[in-house]
């Protein structure tokens, strides 16, 4: 007689636990690659994220936007709830092959755990010959 055993779905989450510990560790530089390319920075907090975040678009849109100075606010209220699938950074910038960019709204980019394909803890060191 057979027995079928059913699994539960499995969440699409990523699967290494390391870097869902590092994604926790605010200010340790790291360096990320993704599909796009090597993506570097220093590691945020979910909030700090968002609280730099809301500033910036605020303070770059001027009078209009001055409602969005406060737009996470429930969410950052919040924090401990919402789940950890993304990684947040700083300074953030995105080597190819064609050059170096800078991204997102003043350095800041977040992106999902799960698409991240490699990480190494440290800053990109590039050299000119």
């Amino acid at each position: 007689m057979s027995e079928q055993i059913q699994q539960a779905p499995v969440e699409k989450i990523n699967n290494d636990w390391m870097l869902r510990v590092l994604a926790q560790t605010a200010g340790m530089p790291i360096i990320l690659t993704t599909a796009a390319g090597l993506i570097a920075g220093e590691i945020l907090g979910e909030a700090e994220y968002l609280d730099l975040l809301q500033n910036a678009v605020a303070d770059g849109w001027g009078g209009p936007a001055e409602s969005m100075r406060t737009m996470f606010a429930p969410a950052i209220e919040h924090i401990e709830r919402l789940p950890k699938d993304h990684i947040h950074l700083r300074n953030a910038k995105l080597y190819t092959s064609t050059g170096v960019l800078e991204v997102g709204v003043n350095g800041l980019w977040r992106g999902r755990l799960e698409q991240v394909i490699g990480h190494s803890i440290g800053r990109v060191t590039v050299h000119t010959s």
